[in-house]
């Protein structure tokens, strides 16, 4: 479980920008999983420096936008937590030799619901940055998040293992 575990959150590290290895297969699940809520709240902050880097805000936009911005990256983060819990789901079955047709069916279904909500919020606040933002500057906004999210994802998803 350890094993898979560090996998499981490696996947929401990655959108944290991986923490230690280290530090993460020397744990016990809980600890492993205590430390990733800890690094998240230090990502997001990473995240938010590479938003304003590449969005270029004047002071008045950036009064209107960081609101709107955190209460999006609140929302995902939420979702990411409940994503975590998915793949430690997975992890466990996995580790015990293998997922049953009603346990995978269930899974694959949540996945694809938490997929759907993440699309679904960053549509709803590409919406939301419309009032405060240009639509040259929602393109951008658009752009960068879709960046990061790809970052986060790419490598970290070849490291789970096919379901058997």
């Amino acid at each position: 479980m350890i094993r898979f575990l560090f996998i499981a959150i490696s996947f929401c590290a990655a959108e944290l920008t991986m923490m230690p290895a280290a530090t993460a297969q020397q744990s016990s699940p809980a600890t492993a999983s205590q430390t990733l809520r800890q690094q998240l709240a230090q990502t997001e902050a990473r995240r938010k420096n590479r938003i304003a880097g590449n969005m270029l805000l004047s002071g008045e936009e950036a009064r209107s936008f960081w609101p709107v911005y955190d209460e999006y990256r609140g929302a995902v983060v939420t979702v990411r937590g409940r994503q975590l819990d998915v793949i430690v789901e997975y992890a466990d079955a996995y580790n015990q030799g293998g997922l049953a047709p009603d346990k995978a069916e269930a899974l694959l279904a949540e996945a694809m619901q938490l997929e759907s909500e993440r699309y679904r919020l960053k549509r709803e606040y590409l919406r939301k940055a419309a009032g405060v933002l240009n639509p040259t500057r929602q393109l951008r906004l658009y752009q960068v998040e879709t960046r990061l999210d790809a970052e986060a994802q790419a490598g970290v998803l070849a490291q789970i293992p096919l379901a058997q």
